[in-house]
């Protein structure tokens, strides 16, 4: 349907090619966050205020604990207003199956199965965070080798 209405409003051949090509390295430049199940978990931080403050301040914990983050194949993003970023504020062409409700101001970690392991509201302290990511099969199974 969407492709009749193009289709009708469209001036010319070239301008109707523009736009499909336009279209499609749109779609190329999109990730889905399921590209990273079996590699790395991730820690969404969510902040419902345009400022980002909750945010900002619990991800400035987690990047100076580095080593650590690194340790467990942790990625940070930020999450507003439906739409992900990365620490540095730039804005990511991330998508996610699992819709994350724009009220809420907290810590997400997905697991490397992709699965939903741990919400909390902010303030979350780190050391709960690496301790949960410490406990799962996966990562005893990673600290052995």
């Amino acid at each position: 349907m969407a492709f009749l209405f193009i289709l009708m409003y469209m001036h010319s051949k070239k301008t109707f090619c523009f736009t499909i090509i336009y279209a499609i390295c749109f779609m190329l430049y999109s990730q889905d966050m399921a590209d990273f199940k079996w590699t790395n978990r991730i820690l969404i931080f969510a902040d419902s205020d345009q400022k980002l403050i909750k945010a900002k301040s619990a991800i400035q914990v987690f990047k100076s604990l580095e080593k650590e983050v690194k340790e467990r194949a942790l990625l940070l993003f930020v999450y507003s207003k439906g739409a992900f970023f990365n620490c540095d504020g730039v804005r990511l062409r991330l998508k996610s199956s699992r819709p994350i409700e724009s009220s809420f101001d907290g810590i997400i970690l997905l697991g490397k199965d992709g699965g939903v392991k741990f919400k909390e509201p902010y303030p979350v302290k780190a050391e709960t965070i690496f301790e949960l990511i410490d406990g799962m099969p996966m990562r005893r199974a990673e600290m052995k080798d």
